[in-house]
C-alpha cells in the first residue's frame, strides 16, 4: 500500500511537471533564439555602418587632397617655373609659388605638408624653402624607400599613394602625388603630400579598452597602406586575398578565434577600408542577453519544481485520508471501507464521463459563441456592462478593466509563407490569431473576429490608461515585426484609439477600420494609428497655380531633377502633412495629369497619354494605394523630361558644329572676335560665353588662339616669312604672333622651324 501511494504521489507531481514547466520551456527557447538573430542582426549593421561613415568621411578628406593637388598643378606660375628661360622671369614665379604654398599650409589643410618636385631642376619646393634631393632627404630620411626609388616613384605618372616610415621609427607618413601633366605624354612636376598616420587614426571608429579591433586602408592592388596596429598588420595576409576589392561582410576564424571582417570599397578613390572585430565584442550584448535569459529559465523552472510539488501534495491529500482510513480498524471495517471507496469511485468515474461529454459539446459550440459575442460587441449590439455579464460568465471571459481597444489585421501577401488558396487562408489567419494572443497575453484579454482576409481583435487592458496608448504601440509593431521577419507575411495594421466602456467598442472599429483604409493612401504593409484629428485634416489639397506653372517650366526645360523635386514637394504636403483622403488624393493625382498634359500639348512630345490614363485609372478601381498613382506619375515626368533634353540636346550639338566651322573658315581674320561671333548666330556675349565653354572645355579666346598655332605650326613647314604667318592666322603684327606661339608651345617660331628642318 505505502509503495502504491508513492507511485500515485509521483504520478501527480509528473503531471504538474509537464503541464507547468514544458509550455515555458519550449516558448523561452524560442524567444531566446528569436532575440538572439534580431541582436545578432543589429549588431552585424552596426558593424558596418561603422566601416561605411569612416570611409565618407576618409573619402572627404582624401577628395581635398585631390582638390589641392589640380589647384596647383593649374597655376600658372608654377608652369612658368617649368619653361621659363628668363632668370629674372623664373625667380619671380618661384617667389610667386612660394607665398601660395604658404597660404595653403596656413589653411590648416589634411596634409602636414605639400610640395612640389620639379623634374628639370630636381628640386623641391614646399611653403618654406627649396629642397635638393640630398636635402629634403636628411630632413624626410625614410625606411621604406631610397632616394633613387623615391625619384622615381614620383616620375611616373598619375596618381598614387605610398606608406613611408621615418628611419627613427617615431613618424608614420602616406604619401600622396599627383603628377602633373603639360600634355597627354609627359609631365615635368609632381605634387607631393605628407599624411601623418595619426592625423587618419581618429577618422575610425575607436573602440573601448576591452574591445579587440583593427583597421586598415588598403590600395586597389591590395598593397597595405595603413594599420591600426603592428598585431592587426600581422592578420592581414590571412583574409586580404578573400577581400581584394570587394563590399562584402564575412566572418572567418585566424588563430583559432572568430572575427567579423567588414570591407567596403571608396566610390572616388582607388582605396579600401577594412575594419576586423572580434565576434566575441561584437556579440557582447547577445551574450549577456543569452545568459540573463538561461539564468531566468533555471528560476522559473525552480519554481516551478515547488509549485508542482505543493499542488500534488495539496489534490492528493483526500486520496492519502480516505487510504489510511480503510487501512486503519478491523478486517470488516476494512472490506466495508473498500467497497465504500469503490463506490465513491464509481461515482466519481460516472460524474466524468458525463460531465466530459457535456464539456466536449459545450467546447465545439464556445469558439463559435465566442465569435459571435465578439462581432456583437464590435457592432455595439450591447449597450452596457449588464447585458452582456450573463455572456462573460458563460464564456468564461472576464473583462480586468473599462478600458478597449480594437486592432484590425489584413493580410496582403502570404505566398512566401504558403501557397495562396482558401484553405492556406485559414491556416494564416489563425497563426496571427495565435501570435497576437501570445504577444498580448500579458497585457490584455483578447477576442477576435475572423472575416476572409481580415481579422479583427478586441483588446481589453490590464493596465492603466496613462500608459495604454504608448504600450499598444510597441506590442504592434512586435507582433508587425515577427510577422513579417520570422512568418514571411504581408499584413497592415489599422489600430482605433483606446476608449473606455462596452459601448464605446464600435467607435474604435470604426476607427481602426478607418486607419486600415490609409494603406490605400500610403502603401500596404503599415501600422497606421487613428489619432482624433486626423478627421480636421486633408479636406482640400494643396497644389497651387504658382507651384503648377514651375512644374511645366522645369520640364519644358527638360529639368528632370528640379520638375521632380518640385512634385515630391506637393505629394509631401499632401499625402504626409495633410494626410488627404482616398478620393481627395485622386482628384489631386489627376489635376497633376492634367499638367502633364498641358506640357505635351505646348511641346509636341509624343508621349502615350491614354495608356497613362488607362494604367491610372485600373489603379484606382482596383483600389490600389497612393504610391502606386505617384510612382505612375513620377515615371511619365521623367520620361517626358528626358525626351525633351535629348530634343534640345541634338540642337545644342548642331550649334557647336555650326560655330566650330564658322571658326575654321574665319580665323585668319583679325577682327575675328566673341561679340563678331555672337551678332553672326543672333546670340547674346554672355550665353556664347558660356555655352563655348560647356560645349568645348575651354573659353572663346584659348581656342581661338590654340586653332590659329595650329594652321601656324603648318605654315612653318613652308618657306614663308614670320611677317606673312602672322598676317595669314590673323595677327596684326609678327611681334603679337611670336609672343603667343611662345605662351602655347614654349618655343618661338624660329626655333620651331629650326627643329623641324633637323629632322
Amino acid at each position: 500500500m505505502k509503495i502504491f501511494r508513492q507511485k500515485t504521489f509521483q504520478r501527480f507531481w509528473v503531471s504538474y511537471l509537464l503541464v507547468l514547466i514544458l509550455p515555458l520551456f519550449i516558448v523561452s527557447l524560442f524567444m531566446m533564439w528569436y532575440n538572439t538573430q534580431v541582436l545578432t542582426e543589429e549588431a552585424r549593421e552596426t558593424s558596418y555602418l561603422g566601416v561605411v561613415q569612416t570611409n565618407e568621411l576618409i573619402d572627404r578628406e582624401f577628395s581635398e587632397l585631390k582638390e589641392v593637388a589640380i589647384q596647383i598643378g593649374s597655376n600658372q606660375d608654377v608652369r612658368r617655373i617649368m619653361f621659363e628661360q628668363d632668370p629674372v622671369e623664373w625667380q619671380y614665379a618661384r617667389w610667386q609659388v612660394l607665398n601660395e604654398m604658404m597660404a595653403l599650409n596656413t589653411s590648416e589643410q589634411f596634409p602636414e605638408e605639400i610640395l612640389i618636385y620639379f623634374h628639370n631642376t630636381q628640386e623641391f619646393l614646399s611653403a618654406s624653402s627649396y629642397y635638393d634631393v640630398e636635402l629634403f632627404y636628411q630632413k624626410y630620411p625614410m625606411d621604406d624607400r631610397n632616394q633613387e626609388s623615391l625619384i622615381g616613384w614620383l616620375t611616373e605618372g598619375g596618381q598614387d599613394y605610398s606608406r613611408v616610415s621615418t628611419q627613427d621609427g617615431l613618424r608614420n607618413y602616406l604619401l600622396y602625388k599627383s603628377s602633373i601633366p603639360m600634355n597627354e605624354n609627359s609631365n615635368r612636376g609632381t605634387v607631393l603630400m605628407f599624411v601623418d598616420w595619426e592625423t587618419i587614426l581618429p577618422m575610425f571608429s575607436t573602440p573601448s579598452e576591452k574591445m579587440e579591433q583593427y583597421d586598415y586602408i588598403l590600395d586597389i592592388e591590395g598593397n597595405l597602406l595603413y594599420a591600426s596596429s603592428e598585431e592587426g598588420e600581422a592578420y592581414l595576409p590571412q583574409f586580404s586575398a578573400a577581400v581584394q576589392g570587394q563590399e562584402l561582410q564575412m566572418e572567418q576564424e585566424i588563430d583559432g578565434r572568430a572575427y567579423l571582417i567588414t570591407s567596403v570599397t571608396s566610390d572616388i578613390l582607388p582605396l579600401q577600408y577594412i575594419t576586423v572585430m572580434a565576434m566575441s565584442d561584437v556579440l557582447s550584448s547577445v551574450a549577456m542577453m543569452r545568459t540573463n535569459f538561461i539564468l531566468i529559465l533555471l528560476f522559473c523552472i525552480l519554481f516551478g519544481v515547488i509549485g508542482s510539488f505543493w499542488l500534488s501534495r495539496r489534490n492528493y491529500q483526500p486520496i492519502v485520508q480516505l487510504l489510511e482510513y480503510a487501512e486503519s480498524g478491523t478486517l470488516e471495517d476494512k472490506r466495508q471501507a473498500y467497497e465504500e471507496f469503490g463506490k465513491v469511485i464509481d461515482q466519481l468515474d460516472a460524474l466524468f464521463t458525463q460531465n466530459r461529454s457535456l464539456m466536449q459539446s459545450m467546447e465545439k459550440q464556445i469558439p463559435s459563441m465566442r465569435y459571435s459575442f465578439a462581432a456583437n460587441l464590435l457592432a455595439g449590439r450591447y449597450r452596457s456592462q449588464e447585458s452582456v455579464a450573463s455572456m462573460e460568465e458563460l464564456l468564461d471571459i472576464h473583462f480586468p478593466s473599462e478600458n478597449f481597444a480594437v486592432v484590425i489585421t489584413r493580410v496582403e501577401d502570404y505566398s512566401r509563407f504558403t501557397q495562396e488558396d482558401e484553405k492556406n487562408l485559414s491556416l494564416v489567419n489563425f497563426a496571427l490569431q495565435n501570435v497576437f494572443r501570445e504577444i498580448m497575453e500579458n497585457d490584455a484579454v483578447v477576442l477576435d473576429v475572423p472575416a476572409h482576409k481580415e481579422v479583427s481583435f478586441i483588446l481589453c487592458f490590464r493596465g492603466t490608461v496613462a500608459s495604454l496608448a504608448e504600450r499598444l504601440d510597441e506590442l504592434l509593431h512586435q507582433f508587425y515585426q515577427f510577422v513579417a521577419k520570422v512568418l514571411n507575411i504581408e499584413v497592415s495594421i489599422g489600430v482605433g484609439e483606446v476608449t473606455r466602456g462596452i459601448t464605446s467598442i464600435m467607435n474604435s472599429c470604426e476607427q481602426a477600420k478607418w486607419a486600415l483604409n490609409q494603406r490605400f493612401l500610403y502603401g500596404q504593409g503599415n501600422v497606421s494609428v487613428y489619432h482624433s484629428d486626423d478627421l480636421l485634416k486633408g479636406n482640400r489639397y494643396y497644389y497651387p497655380i504658382d507651384r503648377e506653372t514651375q512644374l511645366i517650366n522645369r520640364m519644358k526645360q527638360g529639368n528632370t531633377r528640379e520638375a521632380l523635386r518640385i512634385a515630391e514637394a506637393v505629394f509631401e504636403e499632401n499625402m504626409e502633412k495633410r494626410q488627404l483622403p482616398v478620393q481627395i488624393g485622386y482628384c489631386m493625382m489627376f489635376n497633376m495629369l492634367g499638367t502633364v498634359l498641358k506640357v505635351l500639348n505646348d511641346t509636341g512630345i509624343e508621349y502615350n497619354l491614354s495608356g497613362l490614363v488607362t494604367q491610372m485609372l485600373d489603379t484606382m478601381l482596383r483600389q490600389g494605394n497612393m504610391q502606386n498613382l505617384r510612382g505612375q506619375l513620377l515615371d511619365a515626368i521623367t520620361n517626358i523630361c528626358h525626351q525633351i533634353e535629348i530634343n534640345q540636346e541634338s540642337g545644342n550639338i548642331q550649334l557647336r558644329l555650326q560655330i566650330l566651322q564658322y571658326l575654321e573658315e574665319n580665323y585668319m581674320d583679325s577682327n575675328l572676335s566673341l561679340a563678331l561671333l555672337a551678332d553672326s548666330f543672333h546670340l547674346s556675349g554672355p550665353y556664347l560665353s558660356r555655352y563655348f565653354k560647356d560645349q568645348t572645355g575651354m573659353n572663346f579666346a584659348d581656342y581661338l588662339c590654340r586653332l590659329r598655332i595650329q594652321k601656324a605650326k603648318e605654315l612653318l613647314r613652308e618657306d614663308i616669312s614670320i611677317q606673312e604667318i602672322a598676317e595669314r592666322v590673323g595677327y596684326n603684327s609678327s611681334n603679337s604672333f611670336i609672343r603667343t606661339f611662345k605662351r602655347y608651345e614654349s618655343i618661338t617660331p624660329g626655333t620651331y622651324r629650326e627643329q623641324l628642318h633637323q629632322k
